[in-house]
This record gives C-alpha cells, structure tokens and sequence, in this order.
C-alpha cells in the first residue's frame, strides 16, 4: 500500500535551521509546528499554526530571548497542566543540567 503524500504548508517565510516540535500551542484543538532556532546567539521560536489540513499561517513567538547555549535541546509538552502545548529548553550548564 502506497502512501499519499501531502503538502501541508507551501514557501512560508524563508528556511531555517532548529528543532521542529509539534504541539497545539494556541489551544484550538489542532496540532501545530513549533521550531526554536539560533538566532544571532539568541533564541527565536516561530508557531506555524494548523487547522487539522494544513499549517495556514506562521506567527514569530518570541525574537532573540535569552542566549542560545551550544549544546541545547528542545521539547514540547503540557508542562503546567493547562491543556496548552508549552516549549522547555535543557542545556548544558557548567557540565550539569538546567532547564
């Protein structure tokens, strides 16, 4: 059985690097894509948003917060228990973790 590929998103914004994190970030019931991305040193995070058939739109979440340490890594989950999609950042800090 051959799979049906399908295009979700066509040339929004330009490409970049980071780590892509699926979730429903703004709590509509629909999943969405996050992707935190090294900007100049800094922390940037991009939400494209989905409608259950596509990724219709991209809003920019946050431009250049806090550093972007050199071993870092990205998830997404409910952290607070509030329904809504949160991002967490671990890194490696003086060779211990922070979060």
């Amino acid at each position: 059985m051959k799979s049906k590929m399908e295009r979700w998103a066509t040339q929004q914004a330009g490409w970049i690097g980071g780590e892509w994190m699926p979730g429903d970030f703004n709590g509509d019931g629909f999943m969405d894509l996050a992707v935190a991305f090294n900007d100049n040193g800094y922390a940037s995070i991009d939400v494209h948003l989905g409608n259950g058939s596509s990724f219709y739109t991209f809003q920019r979440w946050a431009t250049q917060q806090g550093g972007w340490p050199g071993d870092v890594r990205w998830l997404a989950g409910d952290f607070n228990g509030d329904g809504v999609a949160d991002l967490s950042m671990g890194f490696n800090d003086s060779d211990e973790n922070s979060i």
